[in-house]
Parts: structure tokens; sequence; C-alpha cells
């Protein structure tokens, strides 16, 4: 848990907690599994698979950004911008 939180704020400077969170209800979501003899690997594998799939839903409903509109570009700062380190500033 400390090197996936340690990550996160290396690369991205936020959501340590959020990531540590998530981190614990993938393991929660896995337990069951691991209590009925189920092989880790088959679990990951799951893990793998929906992620696959989380990505294709992703590139369904993404918008696409021309970055030389600085309309655009602007609008989809200010979503992102809600974080803890804009708060910050």
């Amino acid at each position: 848990m400390l090197e996936i939180s340690r990550a996160q704020d290396e690369e991205v400077g936020d959501g340590t907690t959020s990531v540590i969170i998530l981190a614990g209800e993938m393991m929660v979501a896995a337990r069951p599994f691991i209590e009925r003899d189920m092989h880790p690997t088959i679990i990951v594998s799951a893990y793998y698979q929906a992620l696959h799939e989380g990505l294709k839903i992703l590139k369904d409903i993404s918008v696409p950004i021309d970055f030389s509109n600085n309309e655009e570009v602007r609008n989809a700062l200010l979503c992102c911008i809600g974080t803890k380190f804009a708060a910050r500033w």
C-alpha cells in the first residue's frame, strides 16, 4: 500500500488517499474468492479483464479535445482543477 501511495504521489502529486481506498476496496472484493480457494492469478486476470472493458467504455464516452482551440483546453482544465493541489493555490 505504501508503494502504491508513493508512486501516485511521485507521478501525479495528489490522490494518494484515493489510491489507497481504491486498492483496499479491490482487496475487499477479492476476499470472498480467496476464501473459496480461488487462485490469486485468476482474480488478477479478472481485474485485467475489467480494466480492458473499462478502457473500452472510456474510449467510447471520451470527447476529443482540439489542443489548438484554447477554449476547449480551458474547459478541460476547469473540469480537472478541483483537486487539493488547485485548492492550495
